[in-house]
């Protein structure tokens, strides 16, 4: 297939968006997942094309896909309000990682309404996807622990904690509609347990040739990432790894 018919015969970008009824910013998603088959002719400004074999391609998929329950006999949303439902929950997914998620069989349209273009035609169940996200927040609640649950593992006081997730040293996730607040991953507390250390901690589980003080680390160069002349917050808080390389300098022999 040589390039004048791809050009004369392939979709160019704008007719995909058409095609797809996606925005530039989701078609441009897509092609970086290789969802779609492209090609880029450079002249000046470089012109996109699609091949339409690859749209088609991608429907019938998503076709295969949609059970046999009629769109007048169950309760269905859009799949722009399915993608939003389940992006309340899993807030970084994008548009093409749930159709991604569509093709893999984690959830599947009841419906299609072929009056409809692109995208626009596939419907889900209100049902299906309440089963989906108790099941995604059952799991999210297996790997992550609430605040308070956090605060003892950590050992620290809940206006510390608030201030370390207020600076973004801990991250928390955000429970959309739900009275528990907000989940930390058990990731995120492992990750703050490997990656910071408090100055009782450092004098209880470090020997130095020099008193283990606030002004003698500064001294030698090494600032605390939180504490009261740096942010305000009550606990000195510092990276375990410039705690470690200091201890190569001045580790007390016994």
């Amino acid at each position: 297939m040589d390039l004048k018919y791809k050009v004369d015969n392939w979709y160019s970008f704008k007719e995909g968006m058409q095609k797809l009824k996606v925005s530039e910013k989701v078609l441009l998603e897509m092609i970086k997942s290789n969802m779609l088959e492209v090609i880029d002719i450079p002249s000046g400004k470089v012109r996109r094309y699609i091949n339409p074999s690859s749209i088609e391609l991608l429907f019938s998929k998503l076709d295969e896909s949609v059970s046999v329950v009629n769109i007048e006999n169950e309760k269905a949303i859009d799949i722009m309000k399915a993608y939003m439902t389940i992006k309340n929950i899993e807030k970084k997914l994008t548009f093409t990682s749930f159709i991604e998620m569509i093709l893999n069989g984690y959830i599947t349209p009841c419906a299609k309404n072929n009056n409809n273009l692109g995208f626009s035609k596939y419907y889900f169940s209100k049902g299906a996807l309440k089963i989906y996200l108790k099941n995604k927040l059952d799991e999210s609640f297996k790997e992550s622990r609430s605040k308070e649950e956090a605060i003892k593992l950590l050992n620290i006081s809940i206006v510390s904690f608030e201030q370390f997730v207020n600076k973004g040293i801990i991250k928390v996730e955000k429970l959309t509609n739900s009275v528990q607040g907000v989940r930390i991953n058990l990731s995120e507390i492992e990750n703050f347990r490997t990656k910071y250390i408090d100055l009782k901690q450092i004098k209880k589980q470090y020997q130095f040739t020099f008193n283990p003080s606030v002004s003698n680390f500064m001294s030698k160069g090494i600032t605390p990432v939180s504490g009261p002349p740096i942010d305000g917050g009550r606990k000195y808080l510092f990276l375990k790894s410039d705690i470690d390389h200091c201890l190569l300098k001045y580790k007390l022999i016994e």
